[in-house]
């Protein structure tokens, strides 16, 4: 027996670090309620930077939460939900006085935070009845650092709180303002491990990571930033510097960092002279901290693919049959970037140029779905020197349909935006353009296994709506087993996408109904 349309995977890679997050505490008023106010200059920089850089805001009317809807700043909050990404996580402060605060009264603050979002204000130029929406967590500041056992049950107790309130994702951030024993960090989010000036900071001192105190879960406040050149640094290498060790270096999970003086200020009391050029450069070395876990992704998957042989023996074995490389497939998810050097995705061509007579699939996934075109163009630029290296390969594009739960209107939109690559301008290397060409089809993540609900007729849909829009390839991913139903729906069904170490003869099964040239094999770690 053949199985001509398996596809067979391996990518031994680590999952991508997240980019630094901006920790942001809005702990003054805005100007005035309006455009031209509510901290303008905290959504214009966030505009500047809408996809590398992560926001978590401290909202803060009143060292702790208000109520009243006629408040400036509770009128203020709809402008940052509006113009913030989407995945900022709005969290709302509450002071805990190193334990000395009854519980009481912090628990009262969370309940008040709570009522947020059902409340309503007018927030001039939105709407007259705009809602604040409800929080992504807490912010407890005035936080204990030592491994008292009633300290860390206490907070180990707010923070459960917390997401019994707000919900289980809920983001729980703990401020001891130094760095904090291991104990804390299974129930925080994130937790502030250095707050205080930059005359003080030390990499080697001020900051202690280990496999129980991860940087990831650790954020940095720094402020006194100098503002002047003192033995040949200029303020801006001081705070690029400053940047590149907590960010590149150590990668910590976020950072604030401003030049005012608490000598002379509140540190906290204003925008810093240099806010734009502190969440510029954060959000720089967050893009040149991705591009480099790209490349080391692309070494990964480079060496994976050089697994065919291998793969293809264990199957040959754990199956009974026997592959001919001409007869298989490789299911490629193209999730990463090109390289920046305008060789494009060098590493995966060079392998299937060594390799002429195998098929390739290819899914491209430029942004968890085709995002826009203005938002992914060097991904559209390379595009055309793909298909030159692998004339014969079939391109298609991802999109994520939440095991059915997504907005059909938002996957309509994903597959309408593929159609429009057929027309799109791509730029070649020696300066000349072309199209990128139209796709063969439709890579349709996350679909459910089982028919509950009638589900196959809505993939039957997408399926069709496809075939009419981009091409007639198409795969859909529920990575096991899928009810016989759906087959109707793709020409290829993910049938099992998990871990080498759980892979056996018995992983996938064939039927006059689900047959195996109609599956798909992902293998990974």
């Amino acid at each position: 027996m053949l199985l001509p349309q398996l596809a067979i995977l391996s990518l031994l890679l680590p999952a991508l670090a997240s980019a630094s997050a901006v920790l942001f505490p809005v702990y003054f008023y805005p100007t005035s309620v309006g455009e031209d106010g509510c901290w303008k200059e905290l959504r214009t920089a966030a505009k500047l930077n809408p996809t590398t850089l992560p926001w978590v805001v401290i909202l803060n009317p009143n060292s702790g939460p208000l109520l009243d809807v006629e408040d400036d700043y509770l009128r203020c909050i709809p402008f940052l939900r509006r113009d913030l990404p989407s995945s900022t996580r709005f969290i709302g402060y509450i002071s805990t006085d190193y334990t000395k605060r009854a519980s009481s009264l912090v628990t009262r603050d969370l309940a008040n935070y709570k009522k947020w979002s059902s409340l309503k204000v007018d927030a001039l130029g939105i709407s007259s009845q705009a809602s604040l929406g409800a929080l992504n967590g807490i912010f407890f500041d005035e936080g204990t650092d030592d491994s008292s056992a009633a300290h860390v049950a206490r907070y180990k107790s707010y923070a459960a709180s917390v997401r019994s309130s707000l919900g289980s994702s809920a983001t729980v951030v703990l401020n001891p303002g130094t760095k904090a024993a291991a104990a804390y960090y299974p129930f925080s989010s994130y937790i502030v491990t250095y707050e205080s000036a930059y005359s003080a900071y030390s990499p080697s001192t001020s900051v202690a990571v280990s496999t129980s105190t991860p940087a990831s879960k650790q954020i940095i406040m720094v402020y006194g930033v100098p503002t002047t050149t003192t033995g040949g640094i200029t303020p801006t290498t001081r705070l690029t510097t400053l940047l590149d060790q907590l960010i590149l270096s150590l990668k910590v999970g976020g950072v604030f960092v401003n030049d005012l003086d608490i000598a002379k200020t509140d540190v906290y009391g204003s925008f810093a002279p240099d806010f734009v050029a502190f969440t510029n450069a954060v959000a720089y070395r967050n893009k040149k901290a991705a591009n480099a876990a790209k490349k080391q992704r692309r070494t990964l998957e480079l060496e994976a693919l050089t697994l065919e042989m291998r793969l293809g023996v264990l199957l040959s074995i754990l199956l009974g049959v026997r592959l001919s490389a001409a007869a298989t497939s490789y299911l490629l998810p193209l999730y990463f970037w090109p390289n920046d050097d305008g060789t494009c995705w060098s590493d995966v061509t060079s392998v299937a140029t060594a390799h002429p007579d195998l098929g390739w699939i290819i899914i491209l996934n430029p942004s968890s779905g085709p995002s826009t075109i203005k938002e992914i163009q060097p991904v559209l630029d390379c595009i055309p020197q793909l298909r030159s290296a692998i004339p014969s390969a079939k391109l298609i594009g991802y999109v994520s349909t939440e095991y059915g739960e997504r907005a059909i209107s938002d996957v309509v939109a994903d597959v309408n935006t593929y159609s429009t690559w057929s027309s799109a301008e791509a730029q070649l290397s020696n300066g000349t353009t072309t199209t990128v060409g139209a796709l063969s089809g439709i890579f349709f993540d996350e679909m459910p296994d089982n028919n509950t609900g009638n589900l196959a007729e809505l993939y039957l849909a997408y399926g069709r709506y496809a075939r009419d829009k981009v091409g007639d390839l198409v795969v859909m991913n529920p990575g096991t087993a899928a009810d016989a139903a759906f087959y109707e729906a793709a020409d290829m069904i993910v049938s099992y996408e998990t871990a080498y170490d759980s892979w056996s003869s018995s992983s996938i099964s064939s039927s006059d109904d689900t047959p195996y040239s109609k599956q798909a094999v992902m293998i990974h770690s």
